[in-house]
């Protein structure tokens, strides 16, 4: 998990410190929408796109009606797995992996989500949440 993290960082990633964005959808079409498997696209930094460079390999997610979800592949041939709850409260979804917060849905759209990632943990030093767009992937 924390190699994704890294290669984020690496391309040059980062994004502004807070956000306001919220999911707009019904509750009831929440599932419908987001279980798709998703490929990135691009990140915002300080509301600036920045590109994903061309043959850089960044892991796709897959989102299940069960409310489970799936990163794969990594460099190694893994799957991470965990599970994704929608909060009413905030109109955003949780990703969580054993336990801990992965990252946030914050926009989801039929062909379009931002997921915002907390980077405490992977870059102490340099905490900033990283903004992601990711589209829908076509085989």
């Amino acid at each position: 998990m924390k190699l994704y993290f890294v290669l984020l960082l690496l391309l040059g990633l980062a994004t502004s410190n807070a956000t306001t964005a919220q999911i707009t959808a019904p509750v009831d079409s929440i599932a419908p929408l987001l279980c798709k498997t998703w490929r990135v696209s691009y990140a915002l930094a300080d509301n600036m796109r920045i590109d994903m460079k061309p043959g850089v390999k960044t892991p796709d997610f897959g989102f299940n009606t069960d409310k489970t979800f799936w990163i794969a592949p990594f460099a190694d041939g893994s799957r991470t797995k965990g599970t994704w709850v929608y909060d009413s409260a905030s109109k955003t979804i949780k990703m969580i992996i054993n336990k801990k917060g992965h990252g946030t849905i914050i926009q989801l759209q039929a062909d379009q989500l931002i997921i915002l990632f907390d980077t405490k943990e992977a870059t102490p030093d340099d905490p900033t949440p990283i903004k992601v767009v990711y589209k829908v992937k076509v085989n």
